[in-house]
């Protein structure tokens, strides 16, 4: 009889290949022999899509009991969802949680009033806040070079296929874009090499850091001017409210550009009403059915499943934590020799004197 760990990847095996999840893959194969969490209760708290599958399905391989939470604040696939629940998992919309977990692989801090027995293992920056001051361990994905390349490549892989789907024009237009971190670097160097113009609005004193024509993003009057005259503009702050906190909102309301968030949160504000923002201040990539391609979140997965594994050993301390640098190494090993994206990730890591 197949588990139903089993019955997701068969599922899988339709809609992608194995190159897509080497390290997904690899972690189902090998926990469903020595179930190393097994009897844990676990509540998975990513975004539930498709692409998201794989990671419940090495979690259950390895044993674990696998509650998958549904939160406002984190996105997620009704389908996927209702599938989920229909093959025999418990699926629970975060208001309804009230027992305690042994661990919490949580998204955005969507968890984090609850409690978790050994801690907690967070997928973004944004969640980290939550953590900072816990009384628990935290697992801290985002502090990896994985979850960098992930940021780096996926995301504007997702925003250039979010403007496909809705036919809008790249080649030749201006696009201005606020934030150059780990997300907006990859937004730019994408938008440059689909033929597009790039203008960054950043801090001014770093402007020989970026290979673009950068704005202050404290010279207001620039600012307005330059939202003004462009085609798209593409908020990547990792602020929210940035916009309306910081500039004139009518500027940005009465602009003919078409406003973008690519934000974890809504950082266009209050000012600015959601009908004037794509997918109404979600991130545009949220349109599509696999807003990140499975390729580009594997390894980010995997590692986020690898925080269970080291909560579990009960050694840690209060706090945030970064993963061990093996552990890392280990799943960017599996990247490189049998991704199908790694001659990008290569790429992103020699920019990066990242040495495996």
């Amino acid at each position: 009889m197949s588990s139903i760990s089993d019955i997701l990847i068969k599922q899988l095996e339709s809609s992608y290949r194995s190159d897509e999840f080497v390290c997904l893959l690899s972690q189902y194969e090998n926990w469903k022999t020595s179930q190393p969490l097994k009897g844990l209760q676990i509540l998975e708290g990513s975004p539930v899509f498709r692409n998201t599958c794989p990671k419940i399905a090495a979690l259950l391989a390895a044993g674990a009991e696998v509650t998958i939470g549904l939160h406002e604040n984190c996105p997620y696939n009704p389908q996927v969802a209702g599938m989920l629940e229909d093959i025999g998992l418990e699926v629970r919309r975060g208001t309804d949680l009230k027992q305690n977990f042994d661990i919490i692989l949580d998204c955005a801090g969507a968890y984090h009033h609850l409690d978790a027995r050994l801690g907690f293992a967070e997928l973004t920056k944004s969640g980290e806040y939550y953590y900072s001051s816990s009384s628990k361990p935290c697992f801290c994905v985002d502090s990896s070079i994985i979850k960098y390349f992930e940021d780096y490549l996926g995301t504007a892989d997702g925003l250039m296929r979010s403007l496909w789907e809705k036919q809008l024009p790249v080649t030749g237009k201006t696009y201005v874009v606020f934030g150059c971190g780990k997300v907006g670097a990859g937004i730019c160097k994408r938008l440059t090499g689909e033929g597009a113009e790039v203008k960054l609005v950043e801090d001014g004193s770093r402007r020989h850091q970026f290979g673009y024509p950068v704005i202050d993003f404290k010279d207001k009057d620039s600012v307005h001017r330059a939202a003004q005259n462009a085609d798209f503009i593409v908020t990547v702050t990792g602020i929210k409210g940035v916009i309306s906190k910081s500039y004139d909102a009518d500027v940005f309301i009465k602009s003919s550009a078409y406003l973008v968030n690519m934000g974890a949160e809504d950082e266009y504000g209050p000012d600015i009403p959601a009908y004037r923002v794509l997918n109404e201040k979600k991130p545009l990539n949220f349109i599509l059915g696999e807003p990140t391609r499975l390729r580009y979140i594997d390894a980010t997965l995997a590692l986020h499943n690898y925080g269970a594994f080291v909560l579990m050993r009960n050694e840690l301390e209060s706090g945030l934590m970064s993963p061990p640098e093996e552990i890392e190494r280990m799943i960017i090993k599996q990247t490189l020799a049998g991704s199908c994206i790694s001659e990008e990730v290569e790429n992103f890591l020699n920019t990066k004197n990242y040495a495996v």
